[in-house]
């Protein structure tokens, strides 16, 4: 009977965060868009002008053999998309908690629930940008039973970019640099993770500086339920 009761009270306390999370999301969404004239869709134009202009400068310098024009396009869709969620999640909780902090110490709210707020926002963003995408997929290459595996990849991704969130977010309350030092690395880190390009076309050297990083394993892992999974 104790037991049932606990059960109980952990799947109430569990369904409390999921609807909590939800209406957060909900005014995160509206929060970030509400002053622009085309809204939500910046979350799909946004990556569609990041992939014109990389498939315009690199599907030319970069030769891939492996590739064709087509399967390059999805190659490169996959890399924004992965980056632009990453940036976006981690970026977003930081600087929503280093607006609000005056509020969090004030008044007794739970820091995590902003946290999750914009994580719900963020992966909303995600989602809507997946579903041109998997149309991309289907017509060009088809897909394989590896994409299931995008399941527990995605909430994986989750609880990193929530983690690395909070972590930034806790550097920007002690550092004021930390701002602009972040600015400068994820202007860079597209370049550091093989988005347009691959790993194996890099020196020796680098590539095991490249394929360290946490973004190169997640977008790799990505690439292999989707775009490498046929």
């Amino acid at each position: 009977m104790i037991s049932r009761l606990i059960i109980i009270e952990k799947y109430m306390y569990l369904q409390r965060i999921f609807f909590d999370a939800i209406r957060l999301s909900k005014l995160e969404l509206l929060h970030r868009y509400k002053r622009s004239f085309l809204g939500i869709w910046w979350a799909l134009l946004n990556p569609v002008i990041s992939v014109c202009v990389y498939y315009a400068i690199f599907s030319e310098i970069i030769r891939i053999e492996d590739f064709t024009k087509s399967e390059y396009l999805i190659y490169l869709v996959s890399g924004v998309l992965i980056m632009n969620f990453s940036i976006q999640t981690i970026t977003g909780i930081a600087e929503n908690f280093s607006l609000r902090v005056g509020v969090i110490s004030r008044i007794k709210v739970n820091p995590y629930s902003l946290a999750r707020g914009t994580l719900g926002a963020s992966t909303f963003n995600f989602f809507m940008t997946l579903v041109p995408f998997f149309i991309l997929v289907g017509f060009n290459l088809g897909f394989s039973p590896r994409i299931l595996y995008l399941i527990p990849l995605i909430c994986v991704m989750m609880f990193f970019l929530f983690g690395m969130g909070l972590a930034l977010a806790i550097l920007y309350a002690l550092f004021d640099d930390v701002k602009a030092i972040t600015r400068i690395v994820f202007s860079f880190l597209p370049f550091a993770t093989p988005i347009f390009y691959k790993l194996d076309q890099l020196p020796i050297n680098l590539q095991h500086w490249i394929a360290v990083s946490p973004f190169t394993n997640i977008l790799t892992l990505f690439r292999w339920c989707i775009v490498t999974g046929k």
